[in-house]
């Protein structure tokens, strides 16, 4: 399977791209491409080639088991390192779960005082 690159605005970001479909956004989309993959069925043992868009040079060459595995870590101490892929856990969750934490968070959010009028005076900031 051929993936492409497909660079988003500033920042790094990428689409990955299968025969013009966009399988995942983002600052490591063929792993995160991979894992789309896998959960539409794809083995583990399909081989992806990578290339940016406009480009005959293939920059990875990777089995969909071993990318979906993959996410990259900035670390102070190693700088960008490949690390084994932890989903987030409201990614595992229930939807009813992840409603219930988003709604607390917004619960505590608006508790939070802000300063919205008449916010430049000496100990004021505007947000």
């Amino acid at each position: 399977m051929n993936i492409t690159l497909r660079p988003i605005g500033r920042g790094g970001r990428y689409a990955a791209l299968l025969n013009g479909r966009v399988l995942a956004q983002g600052h490591t989309p063929i792993f995160s491409a991979a894992r789309q993959l896998k959960r539409e069925g794809v083995s583990d043992d399909v081989i992806l080639t990578v290339a940016h868009e406009g480009s005959p040079i293939t920059s990875m060459v990777i089995t969909v088991g071993k990318a979906a595995a993959l996410t990259v870590v900035e670390r102070d101490d190693r700088g960008l390192t490949f690390e084994n892929y932890r989903p987030h856990p409201s990614q595992d969750a229930p939807a009813s779960v992840a409603v219930a934490s988003q709604t607390a968070m917004a619960s505590r959010l608006d508790a939070i005082p802000f300063q919205t009028e008449n916010a430049f005076s000496d100990d004021h900031v505007l947000v």
